[in-house]
């Protein structure tokens, strides 16, 4: 027998659209389990106007949207229905964001075309009204089961992550502290006359600190959008709702200007900030650049934090170079008693094969936090490459380069250079077929090589301009034939 959406009975208020609307920090308590209960203090942000013309009006509806703020999270709920479709959340919190979304936004995180196809090309796409600047967005597709897969997006930085199944599980994932979602994508139907009693669906906590939202009140702003599984087509049901036509938007989701429809289809809730700082980082990636293991534009700078007041929650964060100066920045709304420990983080570049895994070297960085309230700017640091400091403290005891911290003959620059580690003995390399062959680390940096010849032991000839050095991984010399005895030297200078 198909389940309906459950209810319960209430006094609504009227159909609205940007309401703006107060709670209390810490006044509610929100059970996240994908049903809205009585006594948990969400406030009606607005009701289903428009009957869906998908799956006779409820087997796929976006019926209501609820929230209250609990404690430092924005507690939001969106009785739903979704088979085989999904619901995009766009979240405007902070200063900036976007107002409309082109074809190449989302260029990290895989599956960019459930953003990107809301775009024709770089410079058109679809447009948020007037006042409506999202930073964020959430994607739930509903598989027709019980799968309610997850995705959030950074809308600035272009960049996507997965979150999980809110379908099987409360999920928690960068600024969603909590979601999980509950009959979403079952066949049930929901009547278009019992929309605003529907009570079911997808509900979650928002990180307001994740979120960017500073100390104070203020106002966050949401808007949903029932589309396809891959973003090409729109059903005619937003959040607020849309008035002036029953119509699909259907493929015309990558070039409708919301600004030119009636009334406002987006949604205010206020919230107050708790007490934070921001802390902006700042990491130049310029050598990164020059040696071409960065591409701007291409790759990203992420901070990932390790531990302290950041993590685990939002985890990470992605920095931006507007002005294309080669200094990429971000900012992070963290609470945390002035003078504490920030906690451990690094910077962190997203490109594939990139040195050391992506993580740049060296010891996690710190700081301490400023006081609350105020605006804390990190200095300005190279993304550390490799050097042979930080691979002699961390393999030689910090020992200088001359010396052979593990004893096996070769020095500790030399080991640098190749890429050993003091683990094992290292060897010298032989001559195979008259060729001798020094591995070489392409990321130890700093550091410069010569090959010297000798017949005798004494006089000694520089041939490092006869060596092969066209396979960045090695250094090849051919040993001249013809000579009755020849001694080979390989040196390398480090710091």
């Amino acid at each position: 027998m198909p389940m309906k959406i459950q209810s319960i009975p209430q006094r609504l208020g009227g159909i609205g659209a940007a309401l703006l609307l107060t709670s209390a920090a810490g006044h509610a308590v929100v059970a996240v389990d994908g049903t809205r209960n009585a006594g948990e203090g969400y406030t009606l942000l607005a009701n289903q106007a428009t009957t869906s013309n998908w799956a006779d009006g409820g087997h796929e509806a976006l019926a209501n949207i609820h929230a209250v703020q609990d404690g430092d999270a924005l507690a939001v709920h969106l009785a739903a229905r979704v088979q085989n479709r999904g619901i995009l959340i766009f979240i405007d919190s902070r200063s900036g964001g976007r107002t409309f979304i082109p074809n190449n936004l989302i260029n990290f995180g895989g599956e960019e075309y459930t953003l990107n196809n809301l775009g024709t090309d770089s410079s058109n796409g679809m447009t948020f009204e007037s006042g409506f600047v999202p930073d964020y967005a959430i994607r739930i597709f509903g598989d027709g089961g019980t799968g309610a897969f997850v995705n959030t997006y950074d809308l600035v930085a272009g960049a996507r992550a997965y979150a999980g199944d809110s379908g099987a599980a409360t999920i928690s994932s960068g600024f969603i502290s909590a979601m999980r979602s509950f009959n979403l994508g079952l066949g049930t139907t929901v009547n278009p006359a019992d929309y605003s009693a529907a009570n079911e669906g997808v509900e979650m906590k928002l990180n307001l600190a994740a979120l960017g939202v500073l100390p104070g009140t203020q106002t966050v702003k949401l808007m949903a959008v029932l589309v396809n599984s891959d973003s090409t087509y729109a059903s005619n049901q937003v959040l607020a709702p849309r008035t002036s036509t029953t119509a699909d938007i259907g493929t015309a989701i990558n070039s409708i200007n919301f600004q030119t429809e009636t009334g406002s289809q987006t949604l205010s809730q206020t919230v107050t900030g708790s007490d934070a700082r921001s802390v902006v980082f700042n990491v130049n990636m310029a050598d990164e650049i020059t040696k071409g293991t960065f591409t701007p534009g291409t790759d990203k700078v992420r901070v990932l934090f390790f531990s302290g007041v950041a993590s685990p929650t939002p985890g990470s964060i992605f920095l931006t170079d507007p002005d294309t100066d080669m200094v990429y920045s971000g900012t992070l709304v963290t609470t945390g008693a002035e003078n504490d420990s920030f906690g451990t983080y690094k910077f962190f570049n997203t490109r594939s094969g990139a040195p050391n895994s992506g993580y740049e070297y060296g010891d996690d960085r710190t700081f301490n936090l400023a006081a609350l309230g105020s605006t804390q700017t990190l200095p300005t640091v190279l993304f550390r490459a490799n050097s042979f400091s930080i691979w002699s403290n961390s393999f030689s005891g910090g020992q200088t380069a001359d010396q052979d911290f593990d004893g096996d003959g070769l020095k500790n620059g030399i080991e640098y250079f190749m890429g050993a580690n003091n683990s094992q003995f290292t060897a010298n390399p032989g001559i195979v077929s008259g060729v001798i062959t020094w591995p070489r680390d392409p990321f130890a940096t700093g550091v410069t090589f010569k090959v010297w010849s000798s017949s005798d032991l004494s006089v000694w000839t520089n041939v490092t301009g006869s060596a092969d050095t066209s396979d960045p991984f090695s250094v090849k010399y051919t040993v001249p034939s013809g000579d009755p005895k020849r001694f080979i030297r390989f040196e390398v200078a480090a710091p």
